[in-house]
């Protein structure tokens, strides 16, 4: 009889053992799941490329990492912004206080300097005819385009 008691008190340790095995595994998990959250919801985060605006870098559906909370955006800095709820891709050509100008001859201008980039293989005509260049941006403005220029509907 007290080998059947001790079996039983064995069976019920092992088993509150393997509960507790659970519930740390549960607990690790939940704590995963909530450091993937903030790290993807709030610090990173994860898009799928919509359209070819950046080819060839960025093609349709291409996923992109990136960093929600940049600062301080320079010229050539690749972006990723959102439009009537939609993202898109774009290279940054000019920043507040910069001067944009674009020609009928498809040469881009900076400040009045020719921009060559050299990993953009498409001319730079301009889009949209309502834009008056030169184009002064102020404060907390960007100009933005993709590096696809002849395709890309910036």
């Amino acid at each position: 009889m007290t080998n059947v008691m001790e079996s039983e008190s064995e069976l019920i340790k092992q088993k509150r053992k393997n509960l507790r095995s659970v519930y740390v595994f549960l607990v690790k998990l939940l704590l995963l799941a909530v450091i993937l959250t903030v790290t993807f919801g709030v610090v990173f985060g994860l898009t799928v490329i919509p359209n070819d605006d950046m080819k060839p870098r960025l093609s349709a559906g291409d996923i992109v990492l990136f960093y929600r909370h940049e600062q301080k955006l320079q010229n050539g800095d690749a972006v990723i912004y959102q439009q009537d709820g939609k993202s898109y891709a774009a290279r940054v050509i000019g920043v507040a206080g910069d001067s944009i100008e674009i020609t009928q001859n498809g040469a881009l201008l900076v400040n009045g300097s020719q921009i060559v980039e050299s990993s953009i293989y498409y001319q730079t005509y301009p889009f949209d005819s309502r834009v008056d260049y030169p184009l002064h941006l102020h404060n907390g403005e960007y100009f933005l385009m993709g590096d696809f220029r002849t395709g890309a509907k910036d």
